[in-house]
């Protein structure tokens, strides 16, 4: 009989030595809720590196014993490290079943080592695809060398896995049936705390450090904290997964925003990413009214603009989730708490989303006033506003010639820029009137107002809001 018994190769694609493998394998253990732990309080997991370590044998104790299969730990470890696998079952010494996984949990192809007759009835078992195997065979071995290997008799099946080790690579590394070996690393695991979830933490952290302040989770999957004021205000923030480009790591952003029952719709059912198009970044509550100081500092703005946190790592995602929220108390609720009437939310919309006021056209009754959810144009119609907003402009003005003064790079003109805020400003002066000097459109705006307000007042309850 040969030194294999039932377990799984991975491959060493990147040629990692023996340490830089052991840490990836860790690193895997983690994301799939273990820590490491000692001999006595863990389970042994054998690491036995073949010659010239192209690929890994991994033996451990547990198979059998009601823990992970051979086939699972496969399809998990060529999913996580992104390489091939092999498992290897014995069944009862007369043949072997090859499983392979190439870099997904789902088998690609499974090949039979020996005599299996009277195991699969009438059928022959599967000796293997050529497209899935051939790439795996070492130089100087060939396809027919496989199918023989495969084929032949053999007393015992593990002479028949001593047979292929050669053509595939594989060895034992000099381990002993019980995981011991010159060339292997022994390590060792337990079962630790299950890695909560981004949606978790935003809820432990945030719902519990805002409470106080009046924020409660809705009803449903997505991660929205709700603030109502009134019964025509809300104040939302919001978490959201963001794309990492750190090895090991990855990161989320903190959102907010203001919102009232005036809007065409306040959809949160939909994930916070689909409502960036009104809710602001947390670093822009901080970006928006200093960037034109000459002390503005970009360095704390972009601390604010994502978190990264060790993937697998519960306790750095708590850290990280507390300083966004440690932020978030600094930065964005002293902006909220100012929004509490619909004057408020005008000014704030002008100052940190100016888009979301443009004053809609009335196209007909197919159009309605517009088909942007998130547009609060007609809170100008609410508000019974006639100002010409010269002085509302003013600031933004003055912020030109600020960042001008303190040398601060303008994406146009600052003449352009100017014209572009003056003629804001003034198409939306005269796209209000055109609704106020129109009898019948005004009529319209008022009942579709109303009409907003109550569709939105009963979607804010469906989401288990008091208003």
């Amino acid at each position: 009989m040969g030194t294999f018994s039932t377990a799984v190769f991975i491959r060493n694609g990147k040629q990692m030595t023996k340490e830089e493998f052991a840490e990836e394998f860790c690193k895997s253990m983690e994301k799939r809720g273990y820590k490491r732990a000692t001999e006595k309080s863990g389970s042994k997991y054998a690491l036995a590196f073949s010659e010239g370590s192209d690929w890994v044998m991994l033996r451990r104790t547990a198979y059998g014993d009601g823990g992970f299969t051979h086939a699972e730990d496969a399809g998990w470890f060529s999913e996580a490290m992104q390489t091939h696998c092999v498992s290897a079952e014995l069944v009862d010494s007369d043949f072997a079943v090859l499983e392979l996984y190439s870099r997904s949990k789902e088998q690609t192809d499974m090949a039979v080592l020996g005599d299996a007759s009277g195991y699969w009835g009438d059928g022959e078992p599967s000796r293997g695809l050529k497209k899935c195997w051939e790439p795996l065979l070492k130089e100087g071995y060939t396809w027919e060398d496989f199918q023989k290997v495969l084929t032949a008799e053999y007393v015992y099946a593990e002479d028949g896995l001593e047979e292929m080790a050669p053509l595939l690579g594989i060895g034992a590394g000099g381990q002993d049936r019980d995981g011991n070996g010159q060339d292997t690393v022994n390590l060792y695991f337990q079962k630790g705390k299950r890695m909560p979830s981004l949606n978790t933490v935003f809820k432990q952290v945030f719902g519990e450090g805002l409470k106080e302040r009046g924020f409660v989770k809705i009803k449903g999957k997505q991660p929205y904290l709700v603030r109502v004021i009134g019964d025509e205000i809300v104040h939302v923030i919001a978490c959201k997964s963001e794309w990492c480009g750190e090895k090991g790591y990855k990161s989320f952003s903190v959102w907010g925003g203001v919102a009232t029952v005036y809007r065409r719709a306040i959809n949160l059912t939909c994930s916070p990413g689909d409502n960036t198009n009104w809710l602001l970044l947390l670093s822009d509550y901080y970006s928006t009214l200093h960037k034109s100081e000459k002390d503005y500092n970009y360095e704390y703005c972009m601390s604010m603009f994502r978190y990264s946190y060790q993937e697998g790592n519960g306790e750095d995602l708590y850290e990280k989730m507390k300083n966004a929220m440690d932020a978030t108390k600094r930065e964005m609720i002293p902006k909220l708490d100012k929004v509490t009437d619909l004057d408020a939310c005008i000014d704030y919309f002008r100052v940190f989303y100016g888009s979301v006021l443009n004053v809609p056209v009335y196209n007909g009754e197919q159009d309605d006033f517009g088909k942007l959810d998130e547009n609060e144009g007609l809170l100008y119609i609410q508000t019974d506003n006639h100002d010409n907003l010269v002085e509302k402009y003013k600031r933004f003005f003055n912020e030109l010639e600020q960042q001008e003064k303190n040398g601060i790079k303008l994406m146009w003109s600052y003449e352009k820029e100017r014209r572009g805020l003056e003629s804001w400003r003034a198409g939306t002066v005269r796209r209000r009137d055109e609704i106020y000097n129109n009898p019948e459109i005004y009529r319209k705006a008022l009942a579709e107002l109303a009409r907003r307000k109550k569709k939105n007042q009963e979607m804010l309850r469906g989401y288990g809001l008091e208003i």
